[in-house]
């Protein structure tokens, strides 16, 4: 009488093993979040110093680009939540 002494192996996946940022898919999310939080929070402190006093041009051009690149930053977070 043969008994059967072989152990079940573990199924394996078909799926390649993912890579290191894969693994987190919400990587870039993430990052792009935080990028627009820190720029929210230079546009907030202008708002508030711009309430005190009057801005400088170079105040008020940094301010813009803040604006401007807090624009590009959302449309990137946008098109990474569509995928």
């Amino acid at each position: 009488i043969e008994q059967s002494t072989q152990e079940k192996k573990p199924q394996v996946s078909k799926e390649p093993i993912p890579k290191k940022e894969d693994k987190k898919p919400n990587y870039k999310i993430v990052k792009i979040e935080e990028e627009i939080s820190l720029i929210e929070e230079r546009i907030k402190k202008s708002e508030n110093a711009f309430l005190e006093k009057n801005p400088s041009s170079e105040e008020l051009k940094m301010y813009e680009e803040d604006k401007e690149h807090l624009s590009q930053k959302i449309k990137e977070w946008e098109e990474l939540l569509a995928l």
